[in-house]
């Protein structure tokens, strides 16, 4: 980064200058602050006595500083300014009172970048702080004057409501539209936030993900720009089916943008998600390319079926061996991805080679989750909530065409399950509404987005516990929005523009999966068309008020 060099003789004649310019536009920025100040309580007033601080003293650097106390202070208060992503300067400072403290923080950060830091950052850079004190510790971030609180490292979302979960829609769709690969017209599945880069490998179950996220989205509100994105997108997906020999209808995993060659390798739940997508364009436009395209998906996923309903998930080339091999372990959500998919199927096209393949697999998951209380592990994964929702989503997918009632009988006890791992701590806005077990935005979206549809189900089943489930998705539909990169939270990423919509990917990785905003957009656009779940939700505000105290 490119910073202006000043001298201290040089800063003494900007202070008859342009600093006057710059002081008069702070300060009235500090004034117009007052009222906010009155309700945001000390995150204000830390932020507005830091900044007031800091400007002084880098116009008119002070001759003393206070010494450093010699017994631990009441008050502490650690300062970040950040510009384009980056730490620029960062101070301390202590003191019996906030405001002693903050007035300390800010004039050490002055004097400590007296050769770097400019009028311009300290007006347009983001402020970062942590204060400790009496009844008070937490931590905030500046954006255009006021300060946000920060929980974790993303601004808290307090309040949600019907607009919040509109305008998250909005972005996600953007989101997707702006991180599509143009020439393919298909999607990777990361985009590093913190490095501003993605990856260059196009990916078969993101791009049939987005898709249908895309899809979803232009039923809700129509976009010219979806509508001409559909046919493009979807023939990737084409392009990517085998069309002959052992493996037709099987779909390559992924495609290298740089070697220009497909992945020899093949997984039944790339072809499965796929065939959500075809179907549902199927059903949107009615082309028959797109049926034939499914079905041939749906005949190599039944040959991926054995007679006791294992699944076998994988067949790869071996480069080694110059010799195709398939990977037998199991795999709850694979499995349960290609019951969705043949039920699907079957339910469109009345085949009954798909529904032999479905009955084989349901009834095999089905002996396995009664004893585990559909707390399912695999060869891949131990037991955890994702795994245990999409046995939901399957067994939702096979009561369509099987109405036995043990199978209407999983769905519920499979996502009552999920349910039961949800946070629901009011007073914890950093983890509120989502799983214990997973910290990630994909995994909690796709609960989201399942519960829509057991909720759906509950209704028509006329069951008593419905509102449990309304209650569940405003409690992750919260969780989502607060975890979606927004112009208020990106303050420590160098392209928040390109990174505004993505879901984060979770507290530690400053990533976006793809199919994290996939399912977090399809939950929010389930969530808001169900008339029954309210969305005004408000958690308690935990802010204490201490008085900034005198001089």
């Amino acid at each position: 980064m490119t910073t202006t060099t000043l001298q201290p003789s040089a800063l003494r004649e900007r202070a008859g200058n342009g600093y006057a310019l710059f002081l008069a536009f702070l300060l009235t920025s500090f004034a117009a602050n007052a009222a906010f100040g009155a309700s945001n309580h000390w995150r204000q007033q830390a932020l507005d006595q830091t900044r007031r601080a800091a400007v002084f003293a880098l116009a008119k650097p002070p001759q003393n500083l206070p010494a450093t106390m010699s017994s631990p202070a009441p008050w502490q208060l650690a300062v970040r300014l950040y510009e384009n992503g980056l730490v620029v300067a960062q101070s301390s400072g202590v003191g019996e009172t906030l405001k002693q403290a903050a007035r300390l923080a800010g004039q050490n950060l002055a004097a400590q970048g007296q050769v770097k830091i400019t009028p311009a950052q300290l007006t347009n850079g983001r402020w970062f702080l942590t204060v400790r004190g009496p009844k008070v510790d937490g931590s905030l971030v500046s954006y255009r004057g006021k300060a946000l609180e920060i929980v974790g490292d993303v601004t808290a979302v307090r309040v949600l409501s019907r607009s919040l979960v509109r305008q998250a829609i909005i972005e996600q769709k953007e989101y997707l539209l702006r991180q599509m690969n143009p020439q393919y017209h298909a999607f990777y599945k990361l985009y590093d936030a913190k490095k501003d880069h993605s990856e260059t490998t196009l990916r078969t179950t993101y791009t049939a993900s987005a898709l249908w996220t895309l899809l979803q989205m232009q039923e809700f509100k129509l976009d010219q720009r979806i509508a001409s994105r559909i046919r493009p997108i979807a023939d990737y997906l084409l392009s990517m089916q085998v069309q002959e020999g052992k493996e037709k209808g099987a779909f390559h995993y992924s495609f290298d943008t740089v070697t220009n060659e497909k992945d020899r390798r093949f997984v039944v739940g790339t072809t499965a998600k796929t065939v959500f997508t075809l179907l549902e364009l199927y059903r949107l436009t009615g082309e028959k390319r797109y049926l034939t395209a499914a079905q041939n998906a749906g005949e190599w996923l039944s040959s991926r079926v054995k007679s006791d309903g294992r699944v076998y998930p994988v067949v790869v080339w071996n480069k080694t061996k110059q010799q195709w091999g398939q990977i037998s372990q199991q795999s709850v959500l694979y499995s349960s991805e290609t019951l969705s998919a043949l039920s699907r199927l079957h339910f469109v096209s009345a085949n009954s080679r798909f529904a032999l393949a479905a009955s084989r697999i349901a009834e095999r998951l089905l002996a396995q989750a009664l004893p585990a209380k559909f707390l399912l592990g695999d060869n891949f994964r131990r037991a955890n909530p994702i795994s245990t929702s999409w046995l939901a989503m399957a067994f939702l997918d096979y009561a369509k065409i099987n109405p036995e009632p043990k199978f209407n009988d999983a769905i519920f006890g499979a996502a009552q399950a999920a349910l039961n791992w949800q946070l629901k701590d009011p007073t914890n806005a950093l983890d509120y509404g989502r799983s214990s077990r997973t910290v990630a935005t994909s995994g909690n979206g796709w609960i989201n987005e399942v519960f829509v549809q057991v909720y759906q189900r509950c209704l028509e089943k006329r069951r008593q516990d419905c509102s449990d489930y309304a209650t569940s998705m405003a409690r992750t539909t919260r969780w989502l929005i607060q975890n979606i990169y927004s112009p208020e939270n990106s303050y420590h990423i160098p392209n928040p523009t390109r990174a505004q919509g993505g879901s984060i990917r979770n507290a530690t990785e400053e990533t976006v999966r793809t199919d994290a905003v996939c399912h977090g957009g399809n939950s929010l656009v389930g969530v808001l068309s169900l008339a029954g779940v309210s969305l005004s939700l408000k958690l308690p505000d935990t802010d204490h008020a201490p008085m900034l105290g005198p001089h």
